[in-house]
């Protein structure tokens, strides 16, 4: 199940929150968020819940997802690991092949949050959570035809120049770029279209006041002002140096209330890979003086560094080194437990603990990328007389991700039982990227090249990120499914390809 849709909200783009309890997100601090599910009415027997929320290092459209358990008659509850004292969470309320409710709700360290759910006739009619402020006043969806509020959408379309106008896309040239002013006067009009063109005309909640377009925003910042040389339609531009001062209109506090598209890390990532601003990897230098360093660099173009900022940067730049796959030093760590006073240290040993353990994890992997790939000949060259689910995928496919942590499960029931699960990515995974994730998953992992991925899907008329193969103990394939259909299906799938 994907958990892609969720509201939306706006400010203006000058607003820098409006929250006034922002603040208590200027810090790390990890800990659990409680919430229950209560259902009332004609409830489903095949409920379930399920609660994504991201981590600050976390990729754009990356989240992990925690099922809520079955409570009492109509109860769902958990408990939700978050970083920060507050943060926005995707939550979806759903039956095997229908969806009941889904948005956005804000989970707390301290106030559990109660969901009150009406159902009639096998459907949700209404909706009320027990905390009515900020992100969770606005209201959940009830209907699976409500398009109005799908944040996902926004932010795809924000950084997808294919889906806008093109002929009314303002044009930025190098001619454009030479005085900052008229550079920025350039990059605010793109903005405000691109922001249009995102909300295709859509109602914003005012409840969302602060939040929404605080993020779209910053997608737009580190997309096409701080990665302007890929966007410019001339070679060779290069912008002054006073035209990266619009750093100063950026709330840094509103990043630390993340969510499951548009995190931290991304905009982080941005700055420190910007040849403008000069920040170096913080490799083995002391924290503090990393950050001195990074200060003076950034003091050039904003009137003041947020210390949040400077901790921000210099943890996102070890979590890029183990995003890598490179764990941290003995030096490194050192200067980690020395270099912050929150859980923000704490969070960076955590991932490179797993690191370390996931390098030591065997795993069937194989970077097939340079050769010729057939999959009927490759399955039945190594898995004779074995049944074998293919699962294609790739790591910047946020529902394959999803769908991953249902199918992992389901592989260790007794109806899996000599079942081959095969995994197919392609070269638009960076190596790195599915060297890092193929341990967590599990299986046997394959990677390909986007042409054997376009030969293979033409060979079975493949159509979109997952899908699966299912394929009997003599490798003639069974049935193709695109998406995820839920865990009932998977499961009979399953059997018909291993009868027992």
């Amino acid at each position: 199940m994907a958990l892609m849709a969720a509201s939306m909200a706006a400010c203006s783009p000058s607003s820098k929150g409006g929250d006034a309890n922002n603040e208590t997100q200027n810090k790390i601090k990890l800990g659990v968020a409680d919430i229950e599910v209560v259902c009332h009415g004609d409830v489903p027997a095949d409920l379930s819940a399920v609660v994504g929320v991201s981590s600050i290092f976390d990729r754009t459209f990356t989240s992990e997802e925690t099922q809520l358990s079955e409570s009492g008659a109509g109860r769902l509850a958990g408990q939700i690991e978050i970083e920060t004292p507050r943060a926005i969470a995707a939550f979806m309320l759903m039956g095997d092949a229908d969806r009941y409710a889904m948005g956005y709700v804000e989970l707390s360290q301290e106030t559990p949050l109660v969901i009150d759910v009406t159902f009639a006739d096998g459907k949700a009619v209404k909706a009320v959570k027990s905390n009515e402020d900020g992100v969770n006043a606005n209201p959940l969806m009830l209907s699976p035809d409500d398009k109005d509020m799908m944040l996902t959408d926004a932010a795809y379309i924000a950084a997808s120049p294919g889906y806008w106008n093109k002929e009314k896309q303002p044009r930025l040239y190098v001619e454009d770029c030479a005085d900052a002013g008229k550079a920025i006067e350039k990059f605010d009009e793109f903005r405000a279209y691109v922001i249009d063109q995102a909300l295709h005309g859509r109602e914003v909640p005012a409840a969302f006041d602060g939040w929404f377009l605080t993020h779209l925003n910053n997608m737009i910042y580190g997309d096409y002002y701080l990665g302007y040389r890929e966007f410019i339609e001339n070679e060779g531009a290069e912008l002054p140096i006073e035209f990266f001062r619009f750093l100063n209109d950026i709330d840094f506090n509103w990043l630390l209330t993340h969510d499951v598209v548009t995190g931290p890390n991304y905009m982080m990532r941005k700055m420190l890979s910007s040849p403008n601003l000069g920040l170096k990897p913080i490799g083995e230098m002391p924290v503090a003086e990393w950050q001195a360093q990074t200060k003076a660099s950034l003091g050039r173009v904003m009137d003041d560094v947020p210390q949040l900022l400077l901790d921000m940067l210099s943890a996102t730049s070890y979590a890029e080194q183990l995003n890598a796959n490179k764990p941290l030093s003995e030096a490194q760590i050192e200067n980690i437990k020395a270099g912050y006073g929150d859980d923000l240290g704490k969070l960076l040993l955590i991932k490179n603990e797993r690191l370390v353990s996931d390098l030591n994890t065997e795993v069937d992997m194989a970077d097939l990328s340079g050769e010729e790939f057939m999959l009927q000949r490759y399955i039945d060259e190594n898995f004779a007389g074995l049944p074998v689910v293919v699962d294609t995928w790739n790591t910047w496919c946020m529902p394959c991700m999803e769908a991953h942590k249902n199918v992992e499960p389901l592989r260790e029931l007794p109806e899996s039982e000599g079942v081959v699960f095969l995994y197919v990515s392609d070269v638009t995974s960076p190596l790195a990227e599915w060297q890092r994730h193929a341990p967590h998953i599990g299986g046997k992992h394959v990677r390909i090249s986007e042409a054997s991925r376009d030969a293979m899907g033409k060979t079975y008329d493949l159509k979109a990120f997952p899908s699966y193969l299912f394929f009997d103990a003599d490798h003639k394939l069974n049935r193709t499914v695109t998406a995820y259909p839920g865990d009932k299906k998977f499961l009979q799938y399953i059997k018909e390809v291993n009868p027992q």
